[in-house]
């Protein structure tokens, strides 16, 4: 897989990827916000590559998050309360005033 950013401006970014992902990401993308993006060469007509451009203030490096122990069982705890009201409608209901 190969995947490189370019700009050569402050405002214009480019893409070029053979990654799937990128290609998917970046039609979302354009459908959100078409007058920014541009899919300038598709895959299919580009030797398997996308060609895109895009705002730079869009290049972002973010690190990947550590949890800690504790951090991990609140996510947990938060995603098993989820989905419980979630598969359990009944429990949102509205309790009735008493009379």
């Amino acid at each position: 897989m190969d995947t490189s950013f370019e700009y050569i401006d402050r405002k214009t970014a480019y893409i070029s990827s053979t990654e799937y992902s990128w290609y998917k990401k970046m039609l979302k993308l354009k459908g959100e916000h078409p007058d920014e993006v541009e899919i300038i060469k598709t895959p299919e007509e580009n030797a398997g590559y996308l060609y895109a451009s895009f705002p730079v203030g869009w290049i972002k490096i973010k690190p990947k998050r550590i949890l800690s122990e504790e951090e991990k069982q609140k996510v947990i705890d938060r995603f098993r309360k989820k989905s419980n009201e979630m598969n359990n409608p009944e429990n949102d209901s509205i309790p009735e005033e008493n009379h």
